[in-house]
């Protein structure tokens, strides 16, 4: 049954869904690249050995597969899906198997809901076992754990774009250029650049056409020449390194806490969190 016209999501319905958030339709042959994926998961989840919708959670879509090498305890790779308003799902990933089972590394495949806007959500409130947040912006009544390394914000821009404005030296600079900004419900406007430097902090909200929410735009716009963006660092060293990119401002780019999983610490924490939590938990330095 189709659902297209009926409101999904505050309102928009399948079609206004799409258009705001699935980028692939922006991708002339995805639908075939989606079928090929599909068919070679089917595959491998009926397989011998796949251990399938295992519950982690108390939500409909909370469970995961689990698709074993065979051999004694190994490695586990963990892979959590881009899933985009629930026209993707963990079923249609069960291709990933195939690199790392090979390889001695058992996979799992995670499902979830998810929903389509960067805002920062309740948990509590809307029933969710569990959320991911940076670290500085979980609420202290909730336990949060680290599962990825510190992280750090660059902003760039291409050399063609530098040889027609003057790279800036402060964040004061920003305000003649043409900045790449990102807008996000929660605040209800253009996202700040949040800079600082010796314990001073600045919030740059530059001037700009342009305006995403979505980092892979912004990305391409700034190699394009279009604009100054503010990224997160590891998105835009490889570019910076090769000389398509060029960074400025890097002393008034600090690092910060990066993504934490955070659960209530009021609520029972079932035996299938605790495995996932422990699974996620980020052992870095």
């Amino acid at each position: 049954m189709s659902d297209a016209g009926a409101a999904i999501y505050r309102g928009m319905d399948r079609a206004a869904l799409d258009a705001a958030y699935n980028n692939t339709t922006a991708v002339h042959d995805s639908a075939d690249f989606r079928d090929r994926w599909e068919r070679r998961s089917d595959a491998i989840r009926a397989g011998k050995g796949a251990w399938l919708d295992l519950p982690y959670g108390e939500r409909p879509r909370a469970k995961l597969d689990y698709f074993p090498c065979g051999k004694h305890k190994p490695p586990l790779f963990v892979f959590i899906h881009g899933g985009y308003w629930q026209r993707n799902d963990k079923e249609m990933f069960a291709f990933v198997s195939d690199g790392p089972r090979p390889h001695g590394i058992d996979v799992a495949t995670v499902g979830y809901t998810l929903a389509p806007q960067a805002r920062l959500t309740d948990i509590v409130a809307e029933g969710y076992d569990a959320g991911v947040r940076m670290g500085e912006q979980v609420a202290k009544d909730m336990i949060a754990v680290r599962i990825g390394p510190e992280m750090r914000m660059a902003v760039v821009a291409s050399p063609a774009y530098f040889e027609q404005h003057p790279p800036p030296h402060t964040p004061q600079d920003l305000t003649v250029h043409k900045c790449i900004n990102m807008r996000l419900p929660t605040y209800g406007g253009l996202f700040p650049w949040g800079l600082e430097k010796d314990g001073r902090e600045v919030k740059v909200r530059g001037e700009g056409q342009l305006v995403f929410n979505n980092l892979g735009l912004r990305l391409s716009s700034a190699l394009d020449g279009l604009g100054v963006a503010y990224m997160p660092e590891d998105q835009v060293l490889p570019y910076v390194a090769d000389g398509r990119l060029m960074r400025v401002l890097e002393d008034w780019c600090p690092y910060f806490p990066g993504y934490h999983l955070y659960y209530p610490s009021r609520r029972h924490t079932s035996p299938a969190l605790s495995l996932l939590v422990d699974m996620l938990r980020h052992r870095g330095t």
